[in-house]
C-alpha cells in the first residue's frame, strides 16, 4: 500500500529512514504491529501487518480513540464542512425517491424561484431548464429541472404545469426569468397570480450594443443605469426616462421602446414591494450549473445525461 498518511499510523509504528522499527501495543507483550518501509521514490510501503489481539472497529466507540481526542479546531471545522457539503449534495440529487424530498423543500420555500434555460443550449442545442429557490440560510436549492426540445409557449406551459403538479399545485409568489415572450405568456396562463420579473443583468448586458449609435456611448450607459437604480418613485422614473431618451435622441430606439412597455417586469421601483430574496437576476440558476458540470460534459449522450 502506497501513499499512507504517516499521521494515521504513528501511534503504532516508529519509523527511521532505511530501517524497520516496531512499537509494541503493550509494553511487555507483542499484540498488534505494523512494519513500514521508506522506498526510494519517497513513498511509504506497509510491508507487514500483525493483527493478533486486535479488535474490529466499532464506529460508536470511535470517540474513545486517541486520535479523536486530539483533533484540533481546524480539523473539526473541516469535518463539519464535509458533512454539510455531503448533505447539500444529497438534497440536490434527483434520483429515485427524491421528488418527495424536493416537494417538502418547496413547501417551505415557495416565495420566489428562478427559472433559467441557458445551460447546455450552446453545446447540445437542447436547453436544460432549472428551477432554483432560496432557503432560510440564503442558500440556493434545486427545486426541479427538465430537458426540453423547444423554447416555445406550449413547451413552457407543459413544463410549468407538470412541475406544479409535482409540487402539490402550490404556485410560487414570484418568479425570475430572462426576457422571453414565450416564458411570459406561459407564466401568465399557468401561474396568473405569480409576480413575474425579468433578469436585470441580461437587460443591462445589451446596453453597449443597443446604444452603439449614441455619440457618447459610455456616458449614455452610465446615465441609463442611474435612471434605473436612482429613481425613488414611479413618477421620478417616468421623468428621468423621458429626459434620457430625448437627450440622446433615442425616441425611435425599438429596444428602449419595448423595455418601456415592459417596465413593470424589470424596473426596480415597480417591483420593490414584492419579496425577491435579494434577487434581481437569474444568477442563482446560472451558479447552479456548476453542480451539473460535475456529472455531464459536451460528449454525454442524452441517455447518459438523463441517467446522470
Amino acid at each position: 500500500m502506497y501513499g499512507v498518511d504517516l499521521a494515521n499510523i504513528k501511534q503504532l509504528v516508529a519509523i527511521k529512514e532505511g530501517k524497520q522499527l516496531v512499537r509494541n501495543h503493550q509494553k511487555d507483550k507483542l499484540s498488534a504491529k505494523i512494519n513500514a518501509i521508506l522506498r526510494e521514490n519517497g513513498m511509504w510501503q506497509i510491508s507487514k501487518v500483525i493483527s493478533s489481539h486486535n479488535h474490529e472497529l466499532e464506529p460508536s466507540m470511535s470517540r474513545f480513540m486517541v486520535a479523536h481526542r486530539s483533533l484540533n479546531m481546524d480539523m473539526k471545522r473541516r469535518l463539519e464542512d464535509c458533512e454539510t457539503s455531503l448533505k447539500r449534495k444529497r438534497r440536490l440529487r434527483l434520483g429515485d425517491g427524491d421528488l418527495e424530498a424536493i416537494s417538502k423543500l418547496y413547501e417551505d420555500f415557495n416565495d420566489v424561484v428562478s427559472f433559467d434555460t441557458t445551460y447546455l443550449v450552446n453545446r447540445y442545442k437542447l436547453p436544460f431548464a432549472t428551477i432554483v429557490g432560496v432557503n432560510h440560510h440564503g442558500q440556493s436549492i434545486l427545486l426541479g429541472c427538465a430537458l426540453i426540445s423547444h423554447e416555445d409557449l406550449n413547451t413552457f406551459k407543459w413544463l410549468f404545469m407538470t412541475w406544479l403538479e409535482v409540487m402539490g399545485d402550490v404556485h410560487p409568489n414570484s418568479i425570475l426569468t430572462d426576457q422571453c415572450e414565450s416564458m411570459r405568456k406561459a407564466i401568465r396562463e399557468v401561474m396568473p397570480n405569480t409576480r413575474h420579473r425579468f433578469c436585470l443583468w441580461h437587460i443591462l448586458c445589451k446596453e453597449p450594443e443597443k446604444f452603439r449609435g449614441v455619440i457618447d456611448n459610455d456616458s449614455a450607459c452610465l446615465e441609463f443605469k442611474a435612471v434605473i437604480y436612482d429613481s425613488l418613485t414611479i413618477e421620478m422614473f417616468e421623468r428621468n426616462w423621458n429626459e434620457f431618451v430625448v437627450k440622446h435622441g433615442l425616441e425611435r430606439n425599438e429596444w428602449l421602446s419595448k423595455l418601456y412597455v415592459d417596465r413593470e417586469y424589470w424596473v426596480p421601483i415597480y417591483l420593490n414591494h414584492t419579496f425577491w430574496a435579494g434577487m434581481v437576476s437569474t444568477q442563482r440558476s446560472e451558479s447552479m450549473h456548476a453542480y451539473f458540470d460535475g456529472y455531464v460534459n459536451s460528449m454525454s449522450t442524452r441517455k447518459q445525461f438523463v441517467e446522470q
